[in-house]
């Protein structure tokens, strides 16, 4: 086991090629500062060494965010709400506020079961790469990806390429309920967040919310990195720009989906509980992940098209910016009649998997989540499978695409053998929450409605 001065993403001059990648993502110039942090970087990961390049790993971190951005970069990215919501495209979706009713309630306990289920069919893949997972499910007859992976799958001929890791989460390698796990845990914090703090509560309270309630380990990259700026006595939005180069990680975006459940038919709301929670720990693209993701829950609960769900929701980000670019792109290959296939290789042409910023990046996956959801077509397992068989971050996009179709479907449209399989209940590292059902996770949602 790691000792705590070993722990990933805590020491940021071990990470400054990271936010080399990161600042010239948002277009800064600094491109003759790259040779001194593969230094930095190399020298402080030598046994011994760390302690000896902390400054100069601060100071070098210091210059790459305080470095101008190149004269004609294309986007426009703000991090503050005000110039998020002035940078949205026209508005063409109305706020509805459906009545609570059997079938709201069915929707709300799809999503739950949809992200829980999601999460679960990635997770025994989290880190492959994609050629690896093309050929495991190939090789285990399960191409396209329709049902969990299981450790039964690890036939003689599987063997032969692949060695099981009997402790991963494979569906036949557990009883009872869901593991805990960070995909999951994040969306009872939000439930969590919004018990204690009302529904209008602000970004220092969810960081609160997670000091109080869920423990550091449960978080990783730019959360890990929040709580040890909140621990130096920062505040957000500082929390999430103090020697974070994972601002714009996937970690925001699979907190998304509470803010959408506690919503439904209000993108608008959505989105700004969304905004709030992101704030604590991303700015740019990272904020609006999870804010595009809570207003596709939002209308997703009053809608039954998905190509309609995924597109209106980006009126909620602004409109040119990196992520919004990179959703268009594909709505527009589906739309042009681009075979899934071709499609899903094509993802691997712009997005390279062995670079950790790009493998793990919030654009790169929510193109992966919108890819799922078009060419998923409203179906649960062929749009988890398809999440999982694209690769990157298998269990976050599971989850997150599981939990939008989840509440377009609803509970009665998902076959129950998703959810049998973990019984319905859920482990998470939330306090108070630690053994939960579907069932009391649906009411406690119901109960956090605004009143009608």
């Amino acid at each position: 086991m790691k000792t705590v001065k070993e722990w990933c993403w805590m020491h940021y001059e071990q990470y400054l090629v990271n936010e080399w990648i990161q600042c010239r993502n948002e277009g800064r110039d600094v491109d003759d500062l790259k040779e001194l942090c593969e230094f930095v970087e190399r020298e402080s990961r030598r046994e011994g060494s760390r302690r000896d390049f902390e400054a100069i790993g601060a100071e070098t971190g210091r210059l790459l965010v305080n470095s101008a951005v190149k004269p004609g970069y294309a986007y426009n990215e703000p991090s503050d709400y005000e110039s998020i919501l002035d940078a949205r495209p026209e508005q063409t979706f109305s706020p509805v506020h459906p009545k609570q009713s059997d079938a709201l309630r069915d929707r709300i306990a799809g999503a739950w079961a949809g992200r829980i289920a999601g999460c679960l069919i990635g997770k025994p893949f989290e880190g492959w790469r994609y050629a690896n997972i093309k050929k495991f499910l190939s090789l285990s007859g399960n191409m396209p990806m329709r049902r969990y992976a299981r450790l039964a799958d690890f036939t003689e001929t599987v063997r032969q390429h692949f060695e099981p890791n009997p402790e991963a989460a494979w569906a036949d390698n557990f009883t009872g309920a869901s593991p805990a796990d960070d995909d999951t845990t994040y969306t009872v914090i939000g439930l969590k967040t919004v018990e204690s703090f009302g529904r209008d509560f602000l970004a220092v309270q969810a960081l609160e919310s997670w000091l109080r309630y869920m423990p550091i380990v449960t978080a990783c990259t730019a959360e890990r990195i929040t709580y040890c700026n909140a621990a130096r006595g920062l505040v957000p939005p500082e929390t999430a720009r103090y020697h974070n180069p994972y601002r714009e990680y996937i970690g925001a975006q699979i907190r998304a989906d509470f803010y959408g459940y506690c919503n439904p038919g209000d993108p608008v709301n959505a989105a700004s509980m969304a905004y709030r929670d992101a704030s604590i720990s991303h700015t740019g693209n990272g904020i609006y992940g999870e804010m595009w993701v809570a207003a596709m829950i939002a209308i997703a609960a009053v809608s039954s098209n998905i190509r309609y769900v995924v597109t209106t929701a980006l009126e909620q980000i602004p409109a040119n910016c990196r992520l919004a670019e990179a959703v268009w792109r594909v709505v527009k290959d589906f739309d042009n009649g681009t075979r899934e296939e071709e499609a899903r290789e094509k993802l691997h042409t712009l997005y390279n998997e062995n670079i950790e910023l790009e493998w793990g990046s919030v654009i790169t996956n929510a193109a992966v989540v919108a890819h799922s959801l078009l060419y998923g077509g409203g179906d649960f397992a062929k749009t988890a499978g398809t999440a999982v068989m694209c690769g990157y971050d298998t269990d976050c996009n599971g989850a997150t695409a599981g939990s939008v179709v989840g509440m377009l479907l609803g509970k009665s449209g998902i076959p129950a053998v998703w959810y049998e399989t973990f019984s319905g209940e859920l482990l998470t590292s939330v306090e108070g929450y630690n053994r939960v059902s579907v069932d009391s996770l649906t009411e406690k949602t119901m109960s956090l409605l605004p009143r009608e």
